[in-house]
């Protein structure tokens, strides 16, 4: 008796093309890229400031004619609101008038503010309406101890 094999009728001999499993890592590598990509531009990421430190920041308020509260008074009050989104606190003795006709103040923060901080306070303090007063942020300045 001779031992021949003999393929079952029934299965069939299935190959995968080796183009299709190329395509298919290729896919599976740009699709790992691609999160990695939006991880890195998404996430924030905070820095390690210098204890001692302070950021003096400078900011240019509008105040309409109806408002209800003179314009110092809502800077303290936009300031001292945004600060809870960053980690640094503002001394509310630092708000000070720099420029009355202009509507210019300033405020220092201390610590100091990493960017990713300083990012979400300028959005705060740009977006934040109190009162018929509008702010904007005219520069942050870190200043070492």
């Amino acid at each position: 008796m001779t031992s021949t094999s003999h393929r079952s009728s029934t299965g069939r001999d299935r190959r995968v093309p080796v183009g299709a499993v190329v395509v298919a890592l290729v896919l599976v590598a740009l699709f790992g890229l691609m999160v990695k990509w939006a991880v890195d531009n998404t996430l924030t990421r905070h820095e390690e400031v210098a204890p001692g430190s302070s950021l003096v920041l400078t900011i240019r308020g509008e105040r309409e004619d109806d408002a209800e509260h003179e314009r110092h008074e809502l800077v303290e009050a936009l300031v001292t609101m945004c600060q809870l989104e960053v980690n640094s606190v503002v001394d509310s003795d630092s708000i000070r008038t720099v420029d009355e006709d202009r509507g210019i103040y300033s405020a220092t923060f201390q610590p100091a503010l990493d960017k990713a901080d300083q990012r979400q306070l300028r959005g705060c303090l740009e977006d934040l309406r109190i009162d018929h007063f509008r702010a904007w942020v005219q520069s942050m300045e870190v200043v070492a101890p």
